[in-house]
């Protein structure tokens, strides 16, 4: 029951409800699939070029299935009550529709591709061909993304008011569609040349992001879906995504409490976690596409391996104060202390006790010390000696 309701009332019912389905869906099609080789190796003509085409044909199509699964669930443009991102119901189907033509051209074109492998031209035939559907792809590629630019824009913002959003979040959602044609032009060049000088992997500069892209957004969902499930279980606060009404995206989120205590008004545990589970999941999927390009940022002596260890030492740094931040302001919250604390404060609200008093002083002391320790860190990674600073 709790993967097929079909009114959820919290996040972790609708992410457990589209990843039910979802693998439901490619279960099925792996079996379809098997099916299919099944059948070609029963009924073999032998010929090497007919096995391949009939093995293409296979990859293409479950290939293409598999994104339309992906896109169905999530986009979830068949069921709105389930559905995470904002958008109506005419966004999410403009945008599960645009996003299988791309699917079906790109393998098509990889279809193709193969096919003319097999015909035994030369190399510099084979060439031309490549290059021409990589050139047709980011035409393709970038019509999409100029005409669905304002509905991935809204999913980008998010619901809630426009002005209380967060200033890079907003420049991004309105220039995406900008960053993504250049990288598509940028990424054609230097396939382009790739191709010409025979280098391997040359169609991994498009085809690998997107491959992550869709891979971590599943991660993250399975990341959410336990993390709410942990947090439900322990009598913690849930918080239900916004009910869609047309393209508005200003709709209220609704907070329920599963006990009677009062609702913190900052920041949780749970936010807190599933921002860095977001981030850990994002940061997973760039030290694997930079890999796949043949770049290890995990090498020791490089720069990015050294700019690699400081946003790490920086994500660590931000977990440990925001960890103890939460739990500070909690208990400023039970001693009747003021939650809107900035640094500089040096008390609480008029009769709050002295406890809370002391601990936004104690917190701001906190995010000294952290500052200054991760500061260091950071000098002797990059090389820097920092031991003058003690003598």
């Amino acid at each position: 029951a709790y993967f097929c309701k079909a009114d959820p009332e919290t996040r972790s019912e609708k992410i457990a409800y589209l990843l039910f389905r979802g693998v439901m869906q490619a279960m099925a099609l792996f079996i379809q699939g098997g099916t299919a080789v099944i059948l070609v190796f029963s009924f073999d003509s032998g010929l090497e070029h007919v096995r391949t085409l009939q093995f293409t044909v296979i990859v293409g199509i479950f290939g293409y299935r598999l994104a339309a699964v992906f896109f169905q669930n999530l986009l979830a443009y068949d069921t709105s009550p389930h559905r995470l991102l904002t958008l109506n119901d005419a966004q999410a189907l403009r945008l599960n529709n645009s996003a299988l033509v791309f699917v079906g051209f790109l393998a098509l074109a990889i279809g193709i591709s193969v096919w003319v492998g097999t015909l035994g031209l030369d190399l510099k035939s084979e060439q031309f061909f490549m290059i021409f559907f990589s050139l047709a792809a980011m035409i393709v590629e970038a019509i999409i993304v100029f005409l669905r630019r304002a509905d991935v824009a809204s999913i980008l913002l998010g619901p809630g008011d426009l002005d209380a959003k967060w200033k890079p979040r907003i420049f991004i959602a309105r220039m995406w569609h900008v960053i993504a044609i250049l990288y598509f032009v940028v990424s054609f060049a230097v396939t382009a040349i790739r191709i010409s000088l025979e280098q391997p992997n040359a169609m991994g500069l498009t085809n690998i992001p997107l491959l992550a892209l869709v891979c971590g957004i599943t991660l993250y969902g399975a990341a959410l879906l336990a993390i709410e499930w942990t947090f439900e279980h322990r009598g913690k606060k849930i918080t239900p995504l916004p009910e869609l009404v047309g393209e508005s995206p200003d709709d209220e989120i609704m907070e329920t409490s599963y006990d009677d205590r009062p609702l913190v008004p900052q920041k949780s545990y749970q936010s807190l976690v599933e921002k860095a589970a977001g981030i850990l999941v994002s940061a997973l999927m760039i030290w694997w596409v930079f890999l796949r390009w043949g770049v290890n940022l995990s090498e020791p002596g490089s720069v990015l391996n050294d700019l690699w260890e400081v946003m790490l030492i920086l994500f660590m740094s931000y977990l440990a104060y925001e960890s103890v931040k939460i739990g500070i302001d909690r208990k400023i919250e039970e001693e009747g202390g003021d939650m809107d604390f900035t640094p500089g404060d040096e008390g609480g609200a008029a009769g709050a006790s002295r406890l809370a008093t002391l601990l936004p002083l104690f917190r701001n002391f906190l995010l000294i010390v952290i500052v200054v320790l991760s500061s260091m860190i950071v000098l002797s990674e990059l090389g820097v000696d920092i031991a003058p600073l003690f003598a």
